[in-house]
């Protein structure tokens, strides 16, 4: 019952049988009832009740995870952009030598050239996005265990918290970046970090230019990859199933 068929085993608990049985007289309308199992009515209905209430505690407890997985992970890919800008923003200061810079913003920008200072982000960013693909079978379980998910929720809840010092983290530095970095060059880096890749084939059609979308499957669970072009061909994918990073073939299955 715990295992999800309690409504199979209430619904085939009791077979009727009924027939006819016949005499000179009178026929008569005779009903077998069968009842399946060692429980009472009453305990099983009990049972059944309990059952439900633990089924639906778990149920839950996996939409919890299910939200917390998918929060995760988009918080992991706008963390991931945040350091390619904070990366451009970085690389542009160096090449400007802009001197008109305020002291405590002078002594920050220093210690961003630290070894290991946006290292250790960046590493942070690959390893959660593997605990998270190491977790997404159990998006794909039938049965609901209370325990599981539970302890799967705690552990995602102790990414978050890393992620979440280190989301804080580089927003400051990157308050301080922009702050020395002029408007165009921050409007340039903004749109090519954050706007989606916009696929053009050679096609023809008068003076326009029309996307080649092809059929692209994900390599995990076999889910079509949405507005998959020809001109993608190469660059990496990000399933919305199953969240499994692959690179993107013309005849990927």
């Amino acid at each position: 019952m715990l295992l999800g068929f309690s409504k199979i085993m209430k619904d085939g608990r009791k077979t009727e049988k009924t027939y006819d049985s016949s005499s000179l007289s009178s026929t008569t309308t005779i009903t077998e009832t069968v009842t399946y199992g060692y429980l009472t009515d009453d305990n099983f209905t009990f049972a059944y009740s309990e059952i439900n209430k633990i089924l639906r505690k778990s149920r839950k407890t996996k939409k919890e995870f299910l939200y917390q997985s998918y929060s995760l992970y988009k918080r992991i890919k706008v963390l991931k952009k945040n350091v390619l800008k904070f990366k451009n923003y970085l690389k542009i200061l160096d090449k400007s030598h802009k001197v008109d810079i305020e002291p405590s913003d002078a002594q920050k920008i220093v210690s961003f050239h630290k070894f290991g200072y946006i290292e250790k982000i960046e590493n942070l960013t690959d390893v959660s996005l593997q605990e998270l693909g190491k977790r997404y079978k159990y998006e794909r379980m039938k049965h609901f265990l209370y325990d599981c998910f539970n302890n799967l929720n705690k552990e995602l809840t102790t990414i978050s918290s890393k992620l979440k010092q280190e989301e804080k983290s580089l927003c400051e530095d990157l308050r301080v970046l922009r702050r020395n970095v002029d408007f165009i060059t921050r409007l340039k880096i903004d749109q090519t970090i954050f706007q989606p890749k916009k696929g053009r084939s050679v096609t023809k059609m008068g003076n326009k230019r029309k996307s080649v979308k092809i059929k692209v499957n994900c390599p995990q669970c076999g889910r079509s990859l949405k507005g998959a072009t020809r001109e993608m061909i190469g660059e990496t994918g990000v399933c919305s199933k199953c969240k499994a990073e692959f690179v993107i073939e013309k005849n990927n299955k």
